[in-house]
């Protein structure tokens, strides 16, 4: 069988070729009436209303008449003439005209089937409604239908359309009247589509009502009420019966222009909710009349007689539907189930497609298997990528019922097909044979472009790719897909078998499908700010000053009939919408009404309907499925779920890439990517967080080890996932997988064979060459220095010079090498990660002044944009012009480009890293194209120099830093280093150059005390991580000036910290351990210091009340309601510098208060000169206060000193969690940038329209609303399970049960630092007695110390006196199936348990299946003694299970676990 219309093929959708005599004949049986019909009438317009015209003759005239814009002026009643009637129904009878604008009535093959009964009713309340004059609102799920609806009702009164696809970016300039430049500077107003409609009497389609922002709509409320509008221009819209009015005066009314009584407003929109969208405005929804209006739009061009095969599985996919649906509709119902676990609906497009796919390429007899029916529905259903266990069962069972199996072979696409041959038929056409399982042979014309096609036996030799079976069959869907007219949508996703990190080959598909149909590829790559209007045009200016609009990529690529691709569609959100008439109707509006549209053959001319070519096809593409792949997406393309390789695939490719003769050279390679894959699919493990193992990884670590055989594996992978930068549980996780795969880091004493680590001394230089060594002197690297003087002579000032400031040690000569390898030979691009002051930009810096590299530097920021990033926007000579920034001169010149604070940009900004060092691949704003050096007829575009490399600097992830998450943007395109202060012998190597005279047994003992501090940030103890940076300043200090003391200099880098008397003492210790007194480190020492230093100087520095400075008694004060700041005086409670009452800095009082204001210090002297008898009575007062403060918490002495106590001990690690769960949610917080604002900064993108006088040309910071349609934020579901069984207590001698208490403690008091609205937060209990033991209840947890030192007790008399026995178990399955009954955005159960559970018989399989018992809950158990049992399960469960065995490691390992696990 065969396709013939490459046309029809390629739009896919079409009316079906019929008779005049059947469409006569269906217009009788339509609306019982026909109209003479002329025997020269073409057969395009079968299904037109040529039935019903009482002139044929004048109307086919009218039909051939020259196609032109009709804008020009407003056209009055007059214009359109009379030329017959439209009966719908027996009641309702429409007068039909000529239109003035012929081409802009949609043409037939947008029309729905008038035959259908459910259509003639939509069209009859259409045509009521229009007789009435009432504006209508159709009310539909997603897809093409209601606007379809539309078009057929506007062509039947033959009445021109104008179109409007709201999204977010659509304002009053786009609806009503924009302003542009004309040569001289004089101001033109261009009207937009609801001005022409009200001109010149068309039918306005607001399509997609939900997406436009809640103030645009009321925009229109007065044309809906009243047909008038006050324009830019300064004219009136009115209608056109007020103007009559006024006619017989023979006044002029030039300032007034009628509205067209054929104007009408159509709406279409999604019911908000279920679906997402903004809810309707009350006076927009009361101006309408509405309907919903459901359907399909079939493909008539498919073939009208399939074959008895094809019927049947069209019978099983009808059959498939209606079941779902009915499912869907009986559940709603009865109420059974949540209307989150039930399946999402099912496209209306869904069932044409796949109806088609059956008739075009009929199944065979043979019932393949579950992967084969998933793939052909995914194509229509995309929902099913992402279901849940639960519900993914519940689409196999309804398949199931439906009897829906279809053939499935390797190599071969949808229903058993494979792809065979492909040969040219045409400029624009291509003739497709497929082969099915069974041996038959289908034909199909397919669209092609004007490339030579690439033979299908020559295509991987062409493209050097491997052509697999997983490959053949992603491409023979592919050009299935393009003969049934479909745009498609390539998405990563696996429908059998576990998640992989291995690549989904989307873009290679992308190119062999190119290739093989002979078409350019025109690639967009797509960002988050990226607007609807910037998708298809963008505003530029002439020579001369005048703005003009040009053809943005996309719309380029559409009318050059390219292969377009939209790479990264994902970010656009609801913005993708904006695309239906593209996809849909092969349509798409521009700048002042023009419009492409196929069957149009008119070349682009503003103001006209212009040829939108048959051959043109999009492809879009994501790199992860998501809610963004709604029920709308589906509706716009046919989505291909794109499977990762295999493993033999993947090896293949990996050492056909890296050139790798020997495979068992990858063999331990790829027993690590396997483990590690596995593990990081658990979404509980923490390791999904961690970076990805994908094949662009395995690839570079293997083009290392063939380059050098004698890599440390271990360290490269280690630092390659960037694993220092993992929680230390996952950390540990890692650990374990990579030396289960024969894998241990050189230098590893008792390996089965000792590899000594690597050790080089400093690199040499001469004229050209850099060399490196090591400690024996055998050479290991030498590379030519850059030749810039004869490649890139203006880059001479852009060579970095330290100017001898950079010192060799052992560490950052290392990564130094590491980098040389990376960037000098294997030309990779490079990210260093790390903590402040580790010396990312000085290692980077020395690095490319030895390589002689012109290095252009770049720093991001939180204001930082796309725009910005890469080009400058600016005015000259009233034109707008762009400037390359430093990141498209080093790309264009061959220079490095340094882009540091990667992380404090948003995602959106780096994702533009993404497709630059994976592809090479740009689109910039000013439309030119960044392409490889190897793309083809790339003229117009800039091509990527081969000397270009990109470095990314970047703090380290997570608190106290608060960067933006980045590393999941990037993608794999990037060889990763995190930087860590140097190791004790580097750091001091560093030190004694830097600083000779300073003496070197106080410089080790700085070092030493250093690396204790940086051990305690990574136990928690300490907030900040001390770092190289600082160390450096302090010993630059001592070596300036050698006397001063060194408790003095201490003070410049602890400054920050004086206020956490806990920190001081922390540090205080660790520089006394290696001998180093820094003295008292207090806000009070330092101003004791200040003032005797003063002193001794002859200064006096201190507050000296006025008035009277007597003693009377202590007491109380006054509460100042306003909570002003008062100094001295003895009136106000709270105030500074006083006496007798409750303060600060003062004298005679019995309390320290403090209310947030700067403290007033009095003299020592007057401090100290108090009257016994005054401090005998504030000492009295303030004992009296503590008991009353013990008797509300219900407290004895002892208890509050033990309250006190434990405290103490935990508050380090309080702080540190509370800090993480806030940081967890802080960039949820952040302001961003909102754009089309009439007041703030600037908007570089809106310069030109700030040229024409547009007012909403700026941007401003500003709360960030929620997405459109996100659901409402929820909680973070948190339950802790504490182990109240007996043997917790009987074995307390070992201080687990200290720990428990502690752990309990420390979360209790974490919650009341967090805000609650994010994190609902229980705990409970289990013992030999009883599964679940209520602690703190859900939304009430304990207010006082009182409260939490009886839960405390509790705790321990649950111990003491229930029954021997273990509910660990049960306890944890009851919490898992409670903490899901609460709707919330994330669940977690964490247990701490003792680990004697042999005991009872419970084994690591049975914890295990209680810890994933719900796929939805993160589960993890700690447990918190020293058994080798504990040891034992927690490698059973690894990411499940981890051991605790010191109390300061329970809250790192609690925090460790709710970051890994949180979404």
């Amino acid at each position: 069988m065969s396709i013939h219309s490459a046309c029809v093929v390629s739009c896919g959708v079409g009316a079906r070729a019929s008779s005049a005599e059947a469409a006569c004949a269906r217009a009788v049986k339509v609306f019982g009436r026909a109209c003479p019909l002329p025997d020269h009438a073409p057969d395009m317009w079968g299904r037109s209303l040529r039935c019903f015209m009482t002139r044929p003759s004048a109307r086919l005239a009218a039909l051939q008449r020259q196609l032109h814009a009709g804008v020009a002026r407003a056209a009055s009643s007059a214009d359109s003439a009379p030329h017959g009637v439209l009966h719908i129904g027996p009641h309702v009878t429409i007068p039909v005209a000529t239109p003035s604008a012929p081409e802009r009535v949609p043409p037939a093959r947008l029309w729905l089937d008038t035959a259908d009964p459910i259509v003639q009713e939509h069209l009859e309340f259409l045509a009521k409604k229009w007789l009435l004059q009432q504006d209508v609102f159709l009310s539909s799920p997603p897809g093409p239908y209601a606007r379809r609806l539309c078009q057929t009702f506007a062509a039947l009164i033959q009445v021109p359309v104008e179109y409007v696809v709201l999204h977010r970016d659509i304002g009053e300039a786009e609806l009503l009247q924009s302003r542009s430049l004309e040569v001289g500077g004089n101001l033109r107003y261009e009207d937009g589509p609801v001005v022409r409609a009200m001109k010149y009497g068309r039918i306005l389609v607001l399509d997609g009502i939900e997406r436009a922002e809640r103030g645009v709509m009321p925009i229109l409320n007065n044309i809906l009420e009243n047909r008038e509008q006050n324009l830019a221009d300064g004219t009136q819209l009115v209608p056109v019966e007020r103007l009559a009015q006024h006619a017989a005066d023979g006044a002029g009314h030039a300032r007034f222009i009628p509205v067209h009584k054929d104007f009408r407003v159509f709406c279409i929109g999604l019911p908000v909710p279920p679906y997402r969208g903004h809810p309707l405005d009350p006076p927009f929804r009361s101006r309408f009349q509405a309907r919903w209006v459901e359907g399909a739009v079939h493909d008539t061009e498919s073939p009208a007689d399939p074959c008895a095969a094809a019927r049947a599985l069209q019978e099983r996919l009808g059959a498939w539907a209606a079941l779902q649906q009915a499912h869907a509709d009986a559940t709603r119902a009865t109420g059974l189930l949540p209307t989150s676990a039930q399946l999402p609906h099912v496209p209306t497009t869904a069932l044409p497609l796949l109806r088609s796919a059956a008739a075009t390429f009929p199944p065979g007899t043979r019932a393949g298997g579950a992967p084969a029916t998933m793939a052909l529905l995914a194509t229509a259903y995309p929902a099913l990528l992402s279901l849940d266990k639960p519900k993914r069962q519940m689409l196999h069972e309804l398949v199931d019922k439906a009897e829906l199996r279809v053939d499935s072979v390797p190599g071969a696409g949808l229903l058993g097909y494979a792809l065979c041959h492909v040969e040219r038929t045409s400029p624009a056409a291509a003739r497709v044979t497929f082969r099915h399982t069974s041996g038959s042979t289908i034909t199909a014309d397919v669209p092609c472009g004007p490339e030579p096609l690439v033979p299908l036996e020559r295509l991987g030799d062409e493209t050097q790719a491997l052509l697999t079976p997983r490959l053949r069959t992603l491409l023979a869907t592919m050009v299935q897909l393009h003969a049934l007219g479909r745009d498609i949508l390539l998405v990563p996703a696996q429908l059998v078998g576990p998640p992989s990190h291995a690549s989904s080959s989307k873009a290679t598909c992308i190119q062999l499908f190119a290739a093989l149909l002979g078409y350019r590829v025109e690639t967009v790559w797509l960002w988050r700010d990226v607007t609807g209007t910037e998708l298809t045009m963008r505003r530029a200016t002439t020579p001369d000053g005048a703005t003009v609009w040009q053809p943005a990529p996309l719309t380029r690529g559409v009318l050059e009939g390219a292969l377009v691709h939209l790479a990264g569609i994902d970010v656009l959100g609801p913005t993708i919408d904006s695309l239906a008439r593209l996809t849909n109707d092969r349509e798409l509006d521009l700048w002042e009404g023009t419009r492409l549209s196929l069957g149009a053959s008119a070349p682009l001319r503003t103001g006209d309907v212009c040829g939108l070519p048959a051959t043109t096809r999009v492809v879009a593409s994501a790199p992860k499925i998501g809610d963004w792949l709604s029920e709308s997406v589906a509706t716009l393309f046919a989505t291909l779920p794109s499977p990762p390789m295999s493993e033999d695939e993947e090896r293949r490719v990996v050492a056909a890439r890296a050139d790798v003769a020997d495979l068992a050279l990858l063999d331990r390679l790829f027993a690590f990517a396997a483990r590690y894959r596995t593990q990081a699919a658990d979404a509980s493990g923490g390791l999904h967080k961690a970076r990805q193992l994908g094949t662009r990884q395995l690839v570079r670590v293997a083009r290392r080890l063939q380059r050098w055989p004698d890599e440390d594996l271990y360290a490269l992978l280690w630092r390659n996932q960037l694993c220092d930068f993992l929680p230390r549980t996952v950390r540990d996780v890692v650990d374990d997988l990579l030396r289960s795969s024969g894998l241990v880091p050189h230098g590893t004493e008792g390996a089965v064979q000792y590899i000594p680590p690597l050790e080089l001394s400093a690199p040499e230089l001469d004229a050209h060459t850099l060399r490196f060594r090591d400690m024996r002197g055998r050479e290991r690297l030498a590379v030519p220095r850059y030749a810039w003087r004869k490649v890139d002579p203006n880059g001479a000032a852009l060579v970095p010079n330290a100017h001898g400031t950079f010192h060799h040690n052992a560490q950052q000569t290392r990564l130094m090498y590491a980098l040389v390898q990376d960037l000098a030979v294997l030309g990779e691009h490079v990210l260093l990660m790390g903590a402040q002051g580790t010396g990312k930009n000085k290692v980077m810096d020395q690095m490319l002044e030895l390589l002689d590299r012109p290095r252009e530097y770049i720093q991001l920021n939180r204001d930082s944009t796309v725009g910005e990033l890469l080009q400058r926007a600016y005015l000259e000579d009233g034109q707008l012009r762009y400037a390359d920034s430093p990141l498209v001169r080093a790309l264009r010149l061959g220079r490095v480009a340094v882009v540091d604070e990667v992380d404090k940009a948003s995602a959106s900004v780096s994702a533009v890293f993404k497709s630059l060092a994976e592809r090479g691949e740009l689109t910039l704003p000013d439309g030119r194209r960044v392409v490889p050096r190897s793309a083809a007829n790339a003229s117009d575009a800039i091509q990527v120099h081969p000397d270009f490399r990109l470095v990314l600097l970047a703090n380290r992830p997570g608190w106290p830093f608060l960067g933006n998450s980045f590393t999941e943007v990037i993608g794999e395109g990037f060889s990763a280093y995190a930087v860590a202060n140097p190791d004790a012998a580097s750091e001091l190597e560093l030190l004694s150059r830097l600083a000779p005279n300073v003496d070197r047994e106080l410089l080790t003992a700085l070092v030493a005390a250093f690396q204790d501090l940086r051990r305690a940030f990574d136990e928690d103890q300490l907030s900040h991580p001390y770092s190289l940076r600082e160390l450096i300043h302090i010993v630059r200090h001592l070596r300036q000036f050698p006397r001063e003391d060194l408790g003095d200099v201490m003070q410049n880098m602890l400054a920050f910290d004086l206020h956490r008397p806990e920190t001081m003492e922390l540090i205080a210790r660790a520089f006394a351990r290696h001998g180093l007194r820094v003295g008292p480190l207090s806000v009070a020492a330092v101003r004791a210091r200040e003032i005797e230093a003063a002193r001794s100087k002859g200064h006096r520095i201190e507050y000296k009340p006025l008035g009277d400075t007597s003693l009377s008694e202590p007491k109380d004060g006054k509460d100042d309601p306003n909570n002003d700041p008062h100094v001295g005086g003895n009136t106000w409670r709270g105030g500074t510098g006083g006496r007798d009452t409750a303060g600060l800095g003062g004298r005679g009082g019995y309390e320290r208060l403090y209310k947030g204001h700067k403290i007033h210090q009095i003299p020592e002297h007057l401090k100290r000169d108090v009257p016994p008898h005054i401090l005998d009575k504030a000492r009295e007062m303030a004992q009296r206060a503590l008991a009353e403060k013990l008797a509300v918490d219900r407290l004895d002495q002892e208890q509050a000193e033990y309250m006190q106590a434990i405290k103490k001990r935990v508050e380090p690690q309080v702080a540190h969690l509370a800090n993480v769960l806030n940081a967890l949610t802080a960039n949820d917080h952040e302001r961003r940038w909102a754009v089309r604002q009439q007041d703030g900064q600037l908007d570089e993108r809106r310069l030109s329209d700030g040229l024409v006088g547009e007012r909403a040309i700026f941007k401003r910071r500003t709360e960030a609303p929620p997405e459109i349609g996100a659901p409402q934020l929820k909680p973070k579901r948190i339950r802790i399970v504490l182990d109240a069984s007996a043997s917790m207590y009987h074995m307390q001698f070992d201080g687990r049960l200290t720990r428990e208490l502690e752990t309990a403690l420390m979360v209790m008091e974490a919650m009341t630092r967090v805000d609650p609205t994010r994190f609902a937060f229980d705990m409970v209990a289990h013992s030999g007695d009883s599964v679940v033991i209520p602690l703190v209840k859900l939304g009430a947890p304990p207010r006082t110390d009182g409260d939490r030192f009886r839960l405390l007790r509790d705790i321990v008399l649950h111990m003491q006196y229930c029954m021997s026995g273990d509910n660990t178990v049960e306890c944890i399955e009851q919490s898992v199936k409670d903490v899901r009954s609460e709707d919330a955005d994330d669940y977690f159960v964490i247990a701490l348990s003792d680990a004697n559970l042999s005991r009872y018989g419970i084994h690591p399989a049975k914890l295990g299946a209680a810890l994933r018992r719900d796929d939805k809950v993160k589960a993890a158990v700690v447990f918190i003694d020293r058994s080798p049992e504990a040891t034992d399960l927690a490698h059973a469960l690894p990411g499940r299970a981890f051991v605790a065995q010191d109390t300061r490691e329970i809250p790192r390992v609690l925090s460790d676990i709710l970051t890994a696990m949180m979404k």
